[in-house]
This record gives C-alpha cells, sequence and structure tokens, in this order.
C-alpha cells in the first residue's frame, strides 16, 4: 500500500504511515456509527418511552440516553479500531489525517478513564504504541506494547509489534525472542518469518534468514517485500544471481517497486552490466523521484558509460534532495571538470 500523503511504501495493514503520521480512517466509519445508532434507537425502543417517563421523567430520559450514548461511544470507538486494524488499506479508501500526538491524547484519555477494558483496552495500548513509535518514542513505545502482551498474551501481534520496537532499540536478541514467540502463536503469519529473517540476517545468521525469508513467501507467494529481502539475504552470502532472481520475482508481483529496481540494478551495476543497471535506476526513480541516493548511483552508471553530462546533472539533482552533502559537491566539481575536457 502507498501512502496517500507521502507517497511511502508501507504494508498491506498499516494502520498509519511511519513517516508523516497519516491515520487512516475509513470509510466503514459511517457505518460503524449507523450501527451504534441502530443500538441507541433499538434500546430504547425495548425500555419504552412511556417507561422511562414513568421512572423520573424528562431528567431519567436525559440520563438514560447520556449512558447509553457513553456505553455505544466506547463500542464503536472499539469497533472502529478493530476494522481499521483488519481493513487491507485499499488506495480508494477515503483517508481522514490525524497526528501522532491527537491520537496519543484520545487513546490516554480512553485508558485513564477507567471505562474500558480486556480487548478494547489492549487496542487502546498498541494504538498509543503505534503513535509513540511513529514520534521515535521507542522507549514509550515499548511500554505500551508490553502492556498489550500482558492484556493478550497470545496476541502474535503484540508480540510483533514489540519485536519490531526492540529492533528500533538495537535490542536483537530481544526482537528475536518476540518474533519467535509470535512464529509459536502464529505460524501461519509469513510477515513474522519476514521480520525474523530481518533479525538473523543483520546478526549475520544467513541461512536461518534464507530459511525465514523462503518459509514467508511459501506461505504468501504473492508477498514482493518478503523476496526483496531473501535477495539481501543472497547478496550477503555472496551469490548476486540468486539475489538478481528475487529481486525480479519482486518486480514481477509489483512492477511500481522502485526498491526492488534499486536493488537489482545494484547488482547489475556491481558486474558491470551498466545498461541493465541505467535501466532499473530509471524505473526506480520514476516511481521514487525524490530518493536521492538513486541520483548517485545513476550518475555512477552513466559515467561509467561515457555519458558525462547526464551524470552531471544527475548529481545537481542529488544536491537539491541533499544541499549540504559536501562529497555530492565534491563528486559534481570533479563529472563538470572531466566533462570540459580538464
Amino acid at each position: 500500500m502507498i501512502c496517500p500523503k507521502c507517497s511511502q511504501r508501507i504494508g498491506d495493514s498499516a494502520t498509519y504511515c511511519n513517516l508523516c503520521g497519516y491515520v487512516f480512517a475509513r470509510s466503514s466509519r459511517i457505518g460503524a456509527w449507523a450501527i451504534g445508532i441502530v443500538i441507541l434507537l433499538a434500546g430504547l425502543g425495548l425500555l419504552g418511552y412511556s417507561e422511562l417517563i414513568g421512572k423520573g421523567g424528562v431528567e431519567s430520559l436525559e440520563t438514560t440516553f447520556r449512558e447509553a450514548g457513553r456505553k455505544i461511544e466506547d463500542h464503536v470507538t472499539s469497533l472502529l479500531e478493530r476494522i481499521e486494524e483488519k481493513n487491507t488499506g485499499r488506495p480508494e479508501a477515503k483517508f481522514k489525517p490525524r497526528t501522532p500526538r491527537e491520537v496519543i491524547e484520545r487513546t490516554t484519555e480512553r485508558i485513564d478513564s477507567g471505562r474500558i477494558e480486556g480487548e478494547e483496552l489492549s487496542l487502546a495500548y498498541r494504538d498509543r504504541a503505534n503513535a509513540w513509535r511513529n514520534l521515535n518514542k521507542y522507549d514509550k513505545a515499548l511500554a505500551d506494547y508490553s502492556k498489550v502482551v500482558e492484556l493478550a498474551p497470545d496476541d502474535a501481534k503484540a508480540y510483533r509489534d514489540r519485536a519490531n520496537t526492540w529492533l528500533k532499540l538495537k535490542k536483537n536478541d530481544e526482537a528475536l525472542a518476540d518474533f519467535s514467540r509470535a512464529v509459536e502463536l502464529a505460524p501461519d503469519d509469513a510477515r513474522i518469518y519476514r521480520g525474523r529473517g530481518y533479525v538473523y540476517r543483520i546478526k549475520g545468521e544467513l541461512d536461518l534468514a534464507i530459511a525465514d525469508y523462503t518459509k514467508a513467501v511459501e506461505l504468501r507467494p504473492d508477498y514482493p517485500m518478503a523476496y526483496v529481502n531473501r535477495g539481501y539475504a543472497w547478496r550477503q552470502k555472496g551469490e548476486p544471481d540468486q539475489a538478481i532472481a528475487d529481486f525480479t520475482r519482486a518486480i514481477d508481483l509489483d512492477p511500481e517497486y522502485a526498491l526492488a529496481y534499486m536493488q537489482r540494478a545494484w547488482d547489475y551495476q556491481k558486474r558491470g552490466d551498466y545498461t541493465a543497471a541505467l535501466e532499473d535506476y530509471d524505473r526506480a526513480i520514476k516511481f521514487r523521484p525524490k530518493h536521492a541516493p538513486l541520483y548517485w548511483n545513476r550518475s555512477a552508471v552513466l559515467e561509467k558509460l561515457g555519458r558525462l553530462p547526464e551524470a552531471a546533472a544527475d548529481m545537481k539533482k542529488y544536491l537539491e534532495i541533499k544541499p549540504k552533502d559536501k562529497r555530492a559537491a565534491e563528486r559534481l566539481k570533479s563529472l563538470e571538470t572531466a566533462r570540459a575536457g580538464g
């Protein structure tokens, strides 16, 4: 899925964007509130208007409305959270911006109110943890994810979320333990194997990483990110052909996957196939025109192909994105000197 605000690629089940803070409020919100209204009206119908008047007149009726409204608010909020968590996040869905600070404020009110418990309470902690993580407040996120684990000890997603936060805190062993627990709870979830594979890869345990990525694509053959991750592991293991094959499979599954083009281009570049590398960098830039490293890499390929004016132009584009990069300025100067024949 692509964030409609910043165009970052994010997971299909994401409820917010890690980069810009966009939180996805689905069009199902209207339907959920409709459900709440129906529940309220049905409840009042069962109770009976005349009975309400008989038990205290208008004040009793007003109190009942207020109490029913509070209960419905809590239940509908919980329902919305579940809907948003399970929503596939298609681009045509309606979106409503909400900042992480607003999410934290809303969920903290619900947590501190004492009116929610059990699954509703764990969902509130999870939402707040997601918001803290989005603000790079990983210690606070970790505390809330740990609360989710405490409230829902059999929830594989809770362990997966906490594992990803451990990674942000450079606690790889703790992350590995949480991913492994998540695998035990949800052995058919490809995302968990991909997450654990990443930990194995950064720990240098490449065979275990490849095994987990392979399990991920076995469970979910249409999982382009898992193929890209396995491609990294093959490259790290010194198997560029296998890496290219996995990047190619990711591209077949998602022809607009800029990262897959970029990684395949890098392997082509390293083996000296500059024409193929250039084609892939062109495609990657088409889909991620503000990703500075692409211009640096394409500039290097263009230089190898003897196309110095274009190589210099790419370095200028790189500097437009990263104007304080002194190495880039020096490289541009070198290219312009070579272009002038000096």
